[in-house]
């Protein structure tokens, strides 16, 4: 579909549905897209019915790639989601990590920003230097899917240069077998696996909601909690205020896991679980 103000209900801009075909998307490596219209549990439809289908060919780091990035406003809809569902047919036993891409034209996006830490890397040009030709690519924290569930990529780049998103060129996912993560070299091509597989992509989208973001994050962190320590059992509260609170998360195995709550307005407030921060409420937007 055309790139849309409108995002199930919520203020922000739909990339893609697939509900119009491929809309320019591609891939390399050998591996193939189309557009279907698939059913079953782990069809992976999570917006209208259709869903980017990437069968992936004997590469170790595949990705896709879109220019519709451009389309979108990234300065006032900060959050990037998409939903991926790797199928059950992996050549591999293994889960996928996947990755955000956003490759933008900003001049100085290696310069260190007001966090301490470098936005973007530049990429030589034909020439050899970075030039005012040059392409740079900021990157999101790598997320892990499980085949056979959907996971909701989530991006917050409220961070990142206003000049970086404004000048977006194109959008970029890319992912590999967790148990075997590619050589960083020339397109990360390694030989210690030949993956295989396919996996189903759809609702690719923006919003001004830190807040969605911050849940998606959340929500994949306590559940990564009770994988590793069993069923959450109990809080200890240690320390309290009108606008503060300090305390432990129990599990079942007797794992003690730090947290922290700060209430900085109505309906916005910090949720500090171990050493990750949640931005939660309505207030954010």
């Amino acid at each position: 579909m055309a790139v849309s103000g409108e995002a199930n209900g919520k203020s922000g801009l739909v990339i893609d549905d697939f509900e119009d075909g491929l809309d320019g998307w591609h891939t390399d490596g050998g591996n193939s897209l189309r557009v279907i219209e698939p059913s079953g549990p782990t069809s992976g439809v999570t917006h209208g019915s259709n869903v980017l289908e990437v069968t992936v060919n004997r590469d170790a780091f595949p990705n896709i790639v879109t220019n519709r990035v451009k389309q979108v406003d990234l300065v006032n809809n900060p959050s990037l989601l998409a939903d991926v569902t790797p199928q059950l047919d992996q050549s591999v036993e293994s889960s996928l990590t996947f990755q955000l891409r956003l490759h933008h034209s900003h001049r100085r996006a290696n310069e260190t920003g007001k966090k301490g830490r470098k936005h973007g890397k530049a990429k030589r040009s034909s020439g050899g230097t970075p030039n005012e030709n040059s392409v740079m690519v900021v990157e999101s924290p790598e997320i892990v899917a499980s085949p056979g569930f959907t996971e909701r990529l989530s991006w917050d780049l409220s961070d990142v240069d206003e000049a970086i998103r404004r000048k977006a060129k194109r959008l970029q996912i890319r992912w590999y077998p967790t148990r075997y993560p590619p050589e960083r070299g020339a397109k990360g091509k390694q030989k210690k696996v030949d993956y295989s597989g396919t996996v189903h992509v759809d609702w690719v989208r923006t919003t001004e909601s830190v807040n969605e973001v911050a849940e998606v994050r959340y929500q994949r962190q306590w559940q990564s909690l009770k994988a590793e320590h069993g069923p959450y059992r109990d809080t200890r509260i240690l320390e309290q205020t009108d606008s503060t609170e300090h305390g432990e998360f129990v599990f079942d195995d007797g794992t003690a896991v730090y947290y922290s709550v700060e209430v900085l307005a109505d309906d916005k407030f910090e949720l500090t679980i171990a050493s990750e921060t949640f931005k939660l409420g309505d207030g954010w937007i």
